[in-house]
């Protein structure tokens, strides 16, 4: 009697809803869902309501009957408020509520106060019902019962909050029957209809609070994905007037966890970037104080993630790029506009998509440098369109040697950008991409504009303060002797500078740290023992070639298997099982060079994370850079990605044994024979692809099978 007694005559009369409360739903609606949602998980309020349900879920908790009880008082008051209100008619109607005609739950609280607070406090206990089968039962029932009033366009604005408070924390559990599966849908439906059409704030919070918890519920996921583009659809008609920011993440949510079920769903996708694009524009038509920025970044984040996703990407591509014209167009003076580099973004993301550059990307070209200047000649997100651009627009470049002048010059700017807003990483930016030009075109480039950039180089040597500066700009006579061999070295040799360079790389092999640096010196001095012709006729100089490249190709090799190794025990959970280690050989034989990375900077794509001592005594902002820099090769897209270096080193000691057999002779003769056995590992060693989707490779050393003699 004593537990009954508590809960009827003390609990459910101070989680009634306060005449302060009621005022909130107009004045302060945030603070009237964020008190209805305290009250129901975590009680962190200290006011009278959440103290109470509190006190409620621990009796349910701890003593027996309890949740039985409050279940059955609940959903009985919500039947008794809707379809009588009449306390001389309970005993007969309603017997459950027999002890309690004369409480102040009964006589003296209004039936939409009774139905809100029994909604309340069957959300409340939500954690513990759906553990109950008879509960459950009684729940799905009053829901279909009384779905006509709950669901009904005039109902009480309080118990429509309360309706879409209730919903959401049974996602998981309600109407989980086969054949009552369809009601869940509609539940969901009914909150999305809400958000569209409710005029009240507070129940449009309310829902739109409930729908984003089940969206970002895992759990719901099969749940939903029969119906997310019917959903999806829906909540696409309220994008134009919607004000609460969760409204966007529900889209968002909803556009990144079910893709793969909305990859047929190609009118609601069209349909939902046409509205975000007329949104972004209304509130860009907007005056400077009524400009809701947050909304304009929110509806850039959906639109990028849909581009992001292969399941729109390049599909719907065409389409999505005409509707967003309006917005595309408007990088025609990034100046006025704050979503320029969202614009970028949503275009690098068609590119690696589509692997192509469309007409409105050819026009979109002519706005670079604006927006390069905008930003005071640091390249930020552009570095990586021009990248996409380089490495997917043979045929845009191709036909328009203009193009490719422009990307150097911009190059060339950056290279010597001294402002304060750039850095030496951003410098190297510059560097990059006229490697990225000999790379691509290479054939294009005629001697006059080759010896322009090279001049630009040297010119900017000096300047070089720390040494990833120093390698992008090496980096750069590399790509021409990979792909310009004879010029360059013609260059050089005008300049009296291809001895001093090569000893330069010779003697700093130690500042091409990264995958990237490593494979670049590599090819070119593959390049060049092809082309021995090019070379100063020193023995000397082609055996400290070979030594240095074998070198780099060890390193390589040793950083790339200890990144797979560390890798692989990640995902075993730090087990160091050897089951399925094809490679165990090679590693023993990588593991006993770790040590050559030691003078390694920064090995971010290689598991390494460490700097080496002339590093560790930096400024905080020259590490940075640092960092910065190898952050931008790792994402590099270059079509050195899928050359093995391993084998066209090999082909080119090869050649040079055939041409010059004494060079290769006079090797043996000089160096030691752990360098020796060096250079037959890695003669023996090429890459082999481990990850078909994306063409992954790792360096493996070839092992020759031989047969076991038999006594």
């Amino acid at each position: 009697a004593l537990k009954k007694s508590l809960i009827v005559q003390v609990l459910l009369p101070l989680m009634r809803t306060s005449r302060n409360e009621l005022e909130s739903m107009t004045s302060a609606p945030d603070d009237f869902v964020n008190l209805a949602s305290d009250t129901c998980d975590q009680q962190f309020t200290g006011v009278p309501k959440t103290a109470s349900a509190k006190l409620l879920e621990s009796m349910c908790d701890h003593i027996d009957g309890s949740l039985t009880y409050a279940t059955v008082i609940a959903i009985q008051s919500i039947y008794y408020s809707i379809h009588s209100d009449q306390p001389d008619e309970i005993p007969a109607k309603f017997p459950h509520l027999s002890e309690l005609v004369d409480s102040l739950w009964i006589k003296s609280t209004s039936k939409e106060i009774r139905i809100d607070t029994s909604l309340v406090v069957l959300a409340d206990l939500s954690y513990l019902i759906p553990n109950r089968t008879d509960l459950m039962q009684m729940l799905e029932t009053m829901i279909v019962d009384l779905s006509n009033v709950f669901f009904n366009k005039t109902l009480n604005p309080l118990i429509k909050s309360r309706v879409c408070l209730m919903i959401p924390y049974y996602a998981e559990s309600i109407f989980l029957d086969e054949n009552s599966k369809g009601r869940f849908s509609d539940l969901l439906l009914y909150i999305v209809t809400i958000i569209n059409e409710e005029q009240s704030q507070a129940v449009v919070q309310q829902a739109i609070d409930g729908l984003s918890n089940i969206v970002q519920d895992q759990d719901a996921i099969p749940r939903l994905k029969g119906f997310v583009g019917e959903l999806l659809g829906l909540l696409t008609r309220s994008i134009l007037s919607v004000q609460q920011m969760h409204f966007f993440d529900i889209i968002l949510d909803l556009v990144s966890t079910y893709a793969t079920h909305l990859v047929e769903e190609k009118e609601t996708i069209t349909t939902l970037v046409a509205q975000l694009e007329k949104r972004v524009e209304a509130e860009l038509q907007k005056p400077d104080q009524q400009k809701q920025n947050m909304i304009v970044a929110k509806c850039w984040n959906i639109l990028r993630t849909i581009a992001e996703r292969e399941q729109f990407i390049p599909r719907y591509m065409p389409e999505i790029e005409e509707i967003l014209m309006p917005l595309i167009s408007m990088m025609s003076n990034p100046r006025s506009i704050d979503f320029d580099d969202d614009i970028l973004l949503l275009v690098n993301s068609f590119i690696r998509r589509s692997e192509i550059i469309t007409p409105v990307m050819r026009e979109l070209f002519t706005t670079f440098p604006e927006f390069f200047h905008k930003y005071h000649g640091v390249f930020g997100i552009l570095f990586t369109t021009i990248n996409l651009y380089l490495v997917h627009g043979d045929e845009f470049i191709g036909e328009k040697p203009a193009v490719l002048e422009s990307v150097l010059e911009l190059a060339a700017e950056s290279l010597f950008n001294k402002a304060k807003e750039a850095s030496e990483a951003d410098n190297a930016e510059g560097a990059l991409i006229i490697q990225l030009c000999l790379q691509k075109f290479g054939h294009l480039f005629t001697k006059e504009s080759l010896a322009k950039i090279f001049e630009l180089t040297l010119k900017r040597m000096p300047d070089a303060k720390q040494k990833f500066m120093k390698a992008r700009l090496i980096e750069i006579f590399a790509c021409g002797f990979i792909y310009c061999p004879t010029e360059t070295v013609e260059f050089l040799n005008k300049a009296e500078k291809l001895v001093p360079l090569l000893t330069e790389v010779l003697q700093n092999l130690g500042d091409f740290t990264h995958t990237y640096d490593k494979k670049v010196i590599v090819l070119s001095i593959a390049s060049l023992l092809k082309h021995p012709e090019l070379l100063p006729a020193k023995d000397s100089l082609f055996i400290q070639l070979i030594d240095s490249a074998v070198t780099l190709l060890r390193k390589q090799m040793n950083s790339e298997t200890n990144k797979a190794k560390n890798t692989k025990n990640k995902v075993r959970g730090g087990d160091d099982d050897d089951e399925d280690d094809e490679d165990d050989e090679d590693d023993d034989d990588i593991d006993d060079m770790k040590n050559e990375d030691d003078d390694d900077l920064f090995e971010d794509d290689e598991g390494n994370d460490k700097l080496d001592e002339d590093t560790y005594e930096l400024p905080m902002i020259a590490k940075n850079a640092v960092l910065e820099s190898n952050m931008t090769l790792n994402t590099l897209a270059t079509p050195l990605k899928l050359a093995d270096e391993f084998d066209l080193f090999k082909q080119s000691f090869i050649s040079l044994k055939e041409k010059y057999p004494q060079i290769v002779e006079q090797l043996r003769k000089t160096l030691p024979t752990e360098k020796i056995e060096n250079i037959r590992f890695i003669l023996n060693s090429h890459r082999v692809v481990i990850d078909k989707r994306d063409n992954r490779t790792l360096p493996r050393r070839i092992l020759k099978v031989t047969s076991r003699k038999i006594n």
